[in-house]
């Protein structure tokens, strides 16, 4: 990073993420503001595409809070600093996770357009399977037990649980009969956070391919 692209020369650029795009070459949404309550309510009211980067996705130069796992430089020193990805979260949310934990030790996180990598077949734009879904709850639920209040954490749970409610009232009335496990599964997730029972890392795949198994 140029030091002349900001003010504070002695600012700790720690994480640096790129422009991605399509294979068309049209441009992807790569970075985002760190999760919060509020954003996971919106959330709920946002079509997938448009969920985990709704609120900041700049197309230049400039610090961010965190910037997508699919392509980004990292020192080896941050990496050294914080042990690496926490292996708790089995997929999704390790590189928000990251890039916070960065930022409380005092290492910055920047976007640069200038260079751009072409990300194939992202989250966003595939049909997401029932361990997915199950997958992306349990990390975002586990984001914010490690790095929210219990206060937020408690809200995040009810937001959760209340997303797999409805859903599942949906998939009873005839709408999408076949994701009702799914949501029941989401359900129990929730449950098992609540009693401090969630299971953590590669557990956590095995726990959501038994609970579709059902």
């Amino acid at each position: 990073i140029d030091r002349k692209h900001h003010a504070d020369s002695t600012l700790r650029v720690g994480i640096v993420g790129v422009a991605l795009t399509n294979p068309d070459g049209s441009r992807q949404p790569s970075v985002g503001a760190f999760p919060s309550v509020g954003r996971g309510l919106l959330e709920l009211f946002l079509p997938r595409s448009r969920r985990r980067y709704q609120i900041v996705s700049p197309q230049k130069f400039g610090r961010v809070d965190w910037v997508t796992g699919a392509f980004f430089l990292v020192r080896a020193e941050v990496m050294t600093e914080l042990q690496g990805f926490d292996e708790d979260y089995f997929l999704y949310f390790e590189e928000t996770d990251l890039c916070l934990r960065a930022k409380r030790a005092g290492w910055a996180t920047y976007f640069d357009p200038s260079i751009s990598v072409c990300h194939q077949k992202p989250l966003q734009n595939r049909t997401v399977s029932p361990k997915i879904r199950l997958l992306t709850r349990h990390s975002r639920l586990l984001y914010f037990r490690k790095n929210t209040s219990q206060r937020q954490f408690r809200v995040m749970m009810f937001l959760v649980r209340f997303e797999a409610w409805f859903r599942c009232l949906f998939a009873r009335l005839g709408h999408s009969a076949s994701d009702f496990g799914t949501w029941k599964a989401v359900r129990d997730l929730v449950q098992a956070f609540r009693k401090h029972e969630e299971p953590r890392g590669i557990a956590a795949a095995a726990w959501a391919e038994r609970s579709i198994a059902r």
